[in-house]
């Protein structure tokens, strides 16, 4: 991957040189024929621009610039803008340009977000611009462009299927009902619940029924605690799963068969002794198992519960036929939560006690304010 990136960019610059010194129809011609990107450019996000004698001299500065992740070179005028942005990441801003020529320049470039210099907007952009070589890990967002970063953990590897949802306002799969709003709290935009009537969010719905299953999510409770709180859940009739809090802050999962009728198939909860507390930063996971029949429910990493299901032909959750679930809401009886909520990870895979302690419980800023 590493060669093939050097053999463009001296392509590039040896294309750059001869538009230099060619006349303007037939470079057009000669880049056109090498399937390059000339009569193209990048609108929105130029924040740099100086004229070059030579246009080699454009990518040679985007080559030391830490920001800087492709270039426009104004042909006629001889005018380089360096961008921080590539087509890749921002491909609503790559436009037709006759005047322009564009190339993502690939020697010494920064992965977007792995500095502070460099925020991307969301973890769905670090995996747009980085493709195939986008790694799980914490990367600087600013959702907002505040110039006021944050140090987040994207899940950006898949192995089986991943859904993630930061919940800072950055998703755009994620819908806010009610007085439902993003704050600031333990320095990080995170997802705000009041309770109130109406009050709760919703994500596109997850294709689990048949596979192994992690679900996990940061909350933290507001007391006191005067009824259940609901997490995630999909319970309507004719309802396949909920996660939620006791109001002794026992947490609870139940989930439902692909049969006719009502036919639970787990309803395990954590010991009185094993609680989520409240007014604090609490992690809590849920595992699933189909080969071993186990279902495992986690709080701060560390098991808490081991449940075998009874043996049984029907392993499958209930297909509800819902498009969406639900973030803090009970919706077949309209109960809602009072709660902040940050990073809901869905894995069609079930993580083990190791990956979940690791990458999602000691890994994550929010393991500061527990």
């Amino acid at each position: 991957m590493e060669t093939f990136k050097v053999l463009r960019v001296l392509c590039a610059v040896i294309f750059l040189l001869m538009v230099y010194r060619t006349p303007y129809a037939n470079a057009i011609s000669k880049c056109e024929s090498q399937g390059s990107t000339f009569t193209r450019a990048l609108k929105g996000h130029t924040y740099d621009t100086f004229g070059v004698n030579s246009p080699d001299v454009c990518v040679k500065r985007c080559e030391k610039e830490k920001r800087c992740q492709s270039i426009n070179f104004v042909f006629e005028e001889r005018i380089c803008e360096l961008n921080n942005r590539s087509m890749e990441a921002r491909p609503d801003g790559y436009v037709e340009d006759p005047r322009r020529i564009y190339m993502t320049v690939y020697l010494n470039r920064v992965p977007l977000g792995s500095i502070p210099e460099l925020p991307a907007k969301s973890c769905a952009e670090i995996k747009a611009s980085e493709g195939e070589e986008a790694v799980n890990g914490h990367y600087w967002l600013d959702p907002y462009n505040t110039g006021k970063n944050e140090w987040t953990n994207c899940y950006l590897e898949t192995k089986g299927s991943l859904f993630h949802w930061t919940l800072s306002g950055t998703d755009s799969s994620l819908t806010l009902r009610g007085a439902a709003k993003f704050v600031r709290k333990s320095g990080r935009t995170v997802l705000y619940l009041d309770g109130t009537q109406g009050t709760f969010a919703e994500t596109p719905s997850v294709p689990f029924q048949k596979t192994d299953l992690t679900i996990a999510v940061w909350i933290f409770l507001e007391s006191p605690l005067t009824r259940r709180q609901e997490i995630y859940s999909d319970w309507s009739s004719p309802h396949q799963f909920r996660i939620g809090i006791e109001i002794n802050g026992q947490l609870c999962f139940q989930g439902r068969r692909d049969v006719g009728g009502v036919s639970d198939m787990m309803t395990p909860c954590t010991k009185s002794r094993d609680v989520v507390e409240t007014d604090v930063w609490r992690h809590v996971a849920i595992t699933w198992g189909r080969s071993e029949r186990t279902f495992r429910i986690y709080i701060n990493g560390e098991r808490k519960v081991n449940h075998v299901v009874s043996d049984n032909p029907v392993l499958d959750f209930k297909n509800s036929g819902h498009a969406l679930y639900d973030i803090g809401l009970k919706r077949d009886s309209g109960t809602t939560a009072l709660a902040y909520f940050s990073d809901l990870v869905i894995f069609t895979h079930e993580l083990s006690a190791t990956q979940l302690k690791s990458d999602l419980f000691l890994n994550h800023p929010l393991h500061n304010f527990i």
